[in-house]
């Protein structure tokens, strides 16, 4: 699984969220997860937090994501899971397995 930070519009304007993706058998990116709330820049020296707001403002040379379109295919893949076994909450994050 890989991630990175994407800018999502939300009801309140636009955040930056973590966005995890699974790569399918034929080579073709998925997104499977976000992080639930918007991610505020971090770090453990002033070094680290440099390196993530770079890892951040990366997310302004892709796609803007949309909110309402990211919760309507997450309930939709909810759906058909709940019919083979579930969705699990994980931390942070919504994924859907």
């Amino acid at each position: 699984m890989s991630w990175n930070y994407r800018i999502v519009k939300t009801s309140g304007g636009y955040e930056i969220f973590e966005v995890y993706y699974k790569t399918s058998k034929k080579g073709k990116c998925k997104i499977e997860a976000t992080s639930m709330d918007e991610i505020s820049p971090y770090g453990e020296s002033p070094e680290e937090l440099k390196e993530d707001l770079k890892m951040m403002l990366e997310a302004f040379d892709r796609p803007i994501l949309n909110q309402k379109k990211l919760d309507k295919m997450f309930k939709k893949r909810e759906k058909k899971l709940k019919l083979r076994g579930g969705v699990r909450p994980f931390g942070k994050f919504n994924i859907v397995v």
